[in-house]
């Protein structure tokens, strides 16, 4: 079984060598090229005032990343009484790093998962800090907004499209058996690199129902649904591919 990984450069390394490990022949085509975004004074001034906030939510670990690293600038001890949530685990992985109490959602790594924690199911009044990405989905803004929040986000880094040649990228494409993408951005840039035409009969593994979806929509031949974008659930149904469906006879 020969797996492409199309995770960012920063974020495929671990899931690379376990699959190693498990003697899963895997490769890479980074879908997406994540940027640190410049610092702002409106930056500044959202971090400076972080203890004025009731807590703070990362949406992801390139949010944790980047948003995590410009708190530090400012807060080497950071304040205490936020709560700090993130999507997945994953993304509070990427916290430990700092002395932090971090709650994820008991199942799933989406924006609808992430709101189903009870934490978020009474925020009236309170201010909220999102760090993310440049653009996005605006779900948990709009969701805490309705719930009676303040809601403000921290935009601490953007993605971008790849500059691969076509030919790369449909070669890869026929060499793989089966295709992770945990980002809808980076399914859409697939397309577009392909120029709307990926024209491959391997299997899509996807890590939410939105994703799944989006691929059925797009005409997607075989499309499985992981748990979840960590590492551990890729892993798990990748593994369970191999066992059912590329099995030698």
């Amino acid at each position: 079984m020969n797996v492409l990984i199309t995770r960012p450069v920063q974020q495929a390394e671990t899931l690379l060598l376990g699959l190693e490990q498990e003697g899963i022949k895997a490769s890479r085509l980074p879908l997406l090229v994540i940027e640190g975004l410049s610092e702002t004074q409106s930056q500044r001034d959202q971090i400076l005032a972080l203890d004025q906030y009731s807590g703070v939510i990362v949406v992801s670990p390139n949010a944790a990343r980047f948003g995590m690293e410009l708190i530090d600038r400012y807060w080497p001890m950071l304040p205490i009484g936020l709560s700090w949530l993130a999507n997945g685990p994953g993304t509070a992985r990427v916290m430990s790093d700092w002395p932090l109490s971090v709650q994820t959602p008991a199942l799933g790594s989406t924006s609808e998962d992430l709101l189903e924690i009870p934490r978020l199911k009474v925020v009236s009044g309170e201010r909220w800090l999102i760090i993310r990405g440049e653009g996005g989905r605006n779900l948990i803004r709009e969701e805490l907004m309705a719930r009676g929040a303040i809601v403000e986000y921290l935009e601490a880094y953007r993605r971008r499209l790849p500059k691969l040649p076509q030919s790369l990228v449909m070669d890869q494409l026929a060499n793989a058996d089966v295709v992770v993408i945990t980002s809808a951005e980076a399914l859409d840039n697939l397309y577009v690199l392909t120029n709307f035409q990926p024209n491959t009969k391997a299997l899509l593994v996807v890590s939410s129902q939105r994703m799944y979806e989006i691929a059925q929509s797009k005409g997607w031949p075989n499309v499985h649904l992981a748990q979840g974008a960590d590492d551990s659930s890729i892993m798990q149904c990748l593994k369970e591919l191999k066992q059912t469906q590329f099995q030698m006879p």
